[in-house]
């Protein structure tokens, strides 16, 4: 699939295997320029006035996938208020089954190859973006659960990890 800035139209990655189309993302460039300006020329936006600014759904993150800020279609997208998602880990506002478990989002057996968590854990780490980044999640409530993929794209801004969400479907 190939990726594409949703502001610049620049190519972030070209096709792979992964299968045809575009999503979008955004790139480091404007990911830099876009916060920068939005803070100078907006003085004291909250974060998630900020995050509102995106045109499509964004998380902000900490580094152990606590979510810090939401914007309003993030909360559409996952159908709930922004409030429900805010200091929950990304698990949780998702509402995977494996964080519904004594050991909680980030501590099972399981969250070891939970793609979204590497994604962002490994860009919070190492500072580089990961794109078009696929993870599949059991979710709901236990006995009733059904398959969720979720495709998005993580990008550093300052000691948070911005993490677009490019598309959910039910597997």
């Amino acid at each position: 699939m190939k990726v594409v800035c949703a502001w610049c139209q620049r190519t972030i990655r070209n096709g792979d295997a992964e299968g045809e189309g575009v999503s979008h993302g955004m790139c480091p460039e404007c990911s830099k320029t876009f916060l920068r300006e939005s803070l100078v020329d907006q003085g004291n936006l909250s974060l998630d006035e900020l995050l509102d600014r995106f045109p499509f759904p964004v998380l902000a993150v900490d580094g152990d996938v606590v979510v810090l800020g939401a914007n309003r279609s993030a909360a559409a997208a996952l159908g709930k208020p922004v409030d429900a998602l805010i200091r929950r880990r990304g698990g949780v506002a998702i509402e995977c089954v494996n964080a519904a478990t004594a050991e909680g989002c980030g501590a099972t057996p399981h969250c070891a190859g939970c793609q979204l968590r590497t994604a962002v854990t490994a860009t919070f780490t190492d500072g580089q973006p990961r794109y078009s980044v696929l993870s599949t999640h059991s979710v709901g409530p236990k006995g009733a659960s059904h398959e969720l993929r979720i495709r998005c794209s993580a990008v550093k801004l300052g000691k948070l990890v911005v993490v677009s969400i490019e598309g959910l479907n039910e597997a």
